[in-house]
């Protein structure tokens, strides 16, 4: 077994914990004033490295809006996806539930002759086929949904007015 000591290639300098103390006491004095190391007896080149080690980080973080667009009239195509609002999707999960729980907890009579039972069977089979149809097409509907809107909101974000425009042209040939 290899050691942890052998298997690391970083390379740790030694710090004193009087020197780490003093940096953390001057990291506090700095954040309540950022000026206080300009009246400081440092020279130049410490107080250039004790700023770059306390100033604070810039990070990043993307942010999503969602934007909605209205389609333009007799533009494109008419879509085969219905566009549906919130409010009409949860609705259609609760039903697309409903029925699987029916489905599922549906029994064939054991009084039936063989032909019924087949036929309850098949028909079963065939209800859960056109549940589980409507569960993918209401995803598809959603996710294009999501996919537009995160399109057009990079679009407004990063690309300046006439290069948009310039763009949506581009993709008119595609609709």
């Amino acid at each position: 077994m290899v050691s942890r000591k052998h298997m690391s290639t970083n390379s740790y300098p030694p710090l004193r914990l009087a020197v780490l103390n003093g940096l953390l006491t001057l990291k506090e004095q700095v954040e309540a004033d950022p000026d206080y190391l300009k009246g400081s007896d440092y020279d130049g080149e410490t107080i250039s490295i004790l700023e770059r080690l306390f100033s604070p980080k810039i990070i990043e973080k993307p942010v999503e809006r969602i934007i909605h667009v209205a389609a333009k009239a007799g533009r494109g195509r008419p879509s085969k996806d219905v566009q549906l609002d919130e409010e009409d999707e949860i609705k259609i999960r609760d039903e697309i539930r409903k029925l699987l729980t029916a489905l599922d907890t549906m029994e064939v009579d054991e009084k039936l002759e063989v032909q019924q039972k087949l036929a309850i069977t098949k028909n079963k089979r065939d209800l859960l086929e056109s549940v589980l149809k409507m569960r993918e097409r209401e995803t598809t509907v959603r996710k294009t949904e999501e996919f537009k809107e995160t399109i057009i909101g990079i679009l407004q974000d990063l690309i300046d007015e006439k290069d948009r425009e310039t763009f949506m042209k581009r993709l008119e040939a595609l609709r």
